[in-house]
């Protein structure tokens, strides 16, 4: 079964999700449930547009005034709405009072638990899914330890700098760091656009996943991450393949994507508790993981402060120089194995950590008890200042550092404009300013690259249609096309 989980997206973000599903080549794949999280006025447009996509399908809405996981699967409401999805041999559209994306996943996950599926693939309302993914989900489950696998996501929308780099860095996400995860079997998050979970792990996990709670508030962010755990916990494998692909959006501004980073970043720490009872029955590896990231954040931010506010202006660029160096090796591995030179920008990727991914870490932990969605809703503005005031502190703690450290070697004595401070500047900015030049290039490249495969993509679809009016020309009317005709028809 597939579960489509969202709460008021993007319309033509969710249009082209449902588009996708119905490109899908599996012929197991037996239902199809989508759940919106909200059953307002506002939220009917997603209900319209489930209804648009799938005309041509046996489906069905249904709207609810009451969610699963406030109710026993026993009582008769819970057994209408079961017996009503079983009638319909379509996809489902259920629409219930919002709560969060975790109570909208548990009813989907108890619908088609009851629909007696094999497994469950689940996927976000802004992703766009490639035709073989549950295919290629599905082979990952051929071993029976294995519980639950997840796919490699890529990003669709790269027209800013910070979208695509952030893309680049979904490559190495998921090619680099869950490949290694996934050789030890112990893969620590199924990513919520695209995983799958058998369906026997989720009938003995269900329960404990949607009563979570953390500080005596009841979880509802980090939801992809504790099934994960829960299922690591049982003993059971969790697996990456990289043939099981989608697509899916990007926080393109730099608040949007520091207050996504955060929200991921909160269900990481609060989750590392939670990872410590799986590490007993699962890999050495998944120890080391989960110990490098909670203390490498801080070990950084710690050295840097202590750089910029103690250390010599010298140290402060080999510092930065070494940071791209570090990112340049990283760097050659994906240039080797994809051949695709857009990777040569990934060495960049250090600055937006410095100065985005650094303080969502500290925000994170300071904000653990906030159950919000975060950036999940795409037709909410970010407004709450208390998203911006902890960046904007870090960059003023930054820049105020430097202003210092410069005013330092200024007035000292002891430290003198060198030749080598000459020669780092210059390195220093040569980079900078010809990764900007070569960005713009390769922006514009791939931007006529865009330009072009969606003019051939209506020539494609022009002549199609032509054929398609010839035959109807010939076939239905006895008319053979002539050529003013088809001049006609072409104006």
């Amino acid at each position: 079964g597939l579960l489509v989980v969202g709460y008021r997206e993007d319309p033509e973000l969710f249009r082209g999700c449902l588009k996708s599903i119905t490109y899908l080549r599996y012929a197991k794949n037996e239902r199809i449930i989508v759940v919106v999280d909200g059953n307002d006025e506002e939220d009917r447009y997603m209900g319209d547009i489930f209804s648009k996509v799938f005309s041509k399908w046996d489906h069905r809405v249904i709207t609810t005034d009451f969610r699963l996981q406030d109710i026993e699967m026993f009582e008769q409401r819970a057994i209408k709405l079961v017996e009503e999805v079983k009638k319909c041999m379509g996809p489902v559209c259920i629409m219930q009072p919002h709560f969060g994306k975790r109570a909208a996943m548990y009813t989907g996950f108890q619908v088609l638990l009851q629909c007696q599926v094999e497994a469950v693939v689940v996927t976000d309302s802004d992703t766009i899914l490639d035709t073989h993914c549950i295919k290629e989900l599905a082979f990952m489950l051929d071993d029976n330890f294995v519980g639950a696998a997840t796919g490699d996501v890529r990003i669709w929308n790269t027209g800013t700098m910070l979208s695509f780099l952030s893309s680049l860095r979904y490559w190495f996400a998921f090619n680099m760091e869950r490949s290694a995860q996934s050789f030890q079997n112990c893969v620590t998050c199924v990513s919520g656009p695209l995983g799958i979970y058998r369906s026997d792990v989720l009938r003995e996990i269900i329960d404990k996943w949607i009563r979570q709670r953390f500080l005596g508030s009841l979880c509802t962010y980090g939801d992809d991450r504790h099934l994960t755990n829960l299922t690591l916990a049982l003993g059971r494998y969790v697996k990456y393949t990289p043939y099981a692909f989608c697509y899916t959006e990007t926080p393109e501004t730099f608040i949007r994507w520091v207050t996504q980073q955060t929200r991921w970043s909160k269900s990481f720490y609060r989750e590392a508790l939670f990872a410590v009872k799986a590490t007993p029955v699962q890999s050495l590896w998944m120890t080391y993981e989960i110990i490098f990231h909670i203390i490498y954040p801080f070990i950084l931010i710690y050295s840097l402060l202590v750089l910029i506010y103690k250390g010599t202006l010298w140290q402060m660029i080999t510092w930065v120089l070494t940071l791209f160096i570090m990112g340049a090796l990283r760097t050659f591995y994906a240039l080797v194995y994809t051949k695709k030179l857009k990777f040569l920008f990934n060495m960049f990727y250090g600055v937006v950590y410095l100065i985005g991914f650094i303080p969502a870490k500290i925000q994170a932990l300071l904000f653990l008890w906030d159950n919000g969605w975060g950036t999940s809703s795409r037709l909410k503005k970010i407004s709450k200042w208390n998203q911006k005031m902890i960046p904007i502190l870090w960059i003023i703690v930054l820049v105020v550092g430097i202003v210092i450290n410069i005013r330092r070697f200024i007035v000292s004595d002891s430290e003198k404009f060198e030749v080598q401070h000459i020669v780092g500047i210059i390195i220093l900015v040569c980079t900078l300013l010809i990764g900007f030049i070569c960005y713009c290039f390769y922006q514009d490249h791939e931007k006529k690259k865009r330009v072009a495969r969606e003019q051939e993509r209506r020539k494609i679809s022009r002549d199609q249609n032509i054929s398609k009016y010839h035959s109807y020309i010939e076939t239905d009317m006895g008319v053979p096309l002539t050529a003013s005709m088809q001049n006609q028809y072409e104006s």
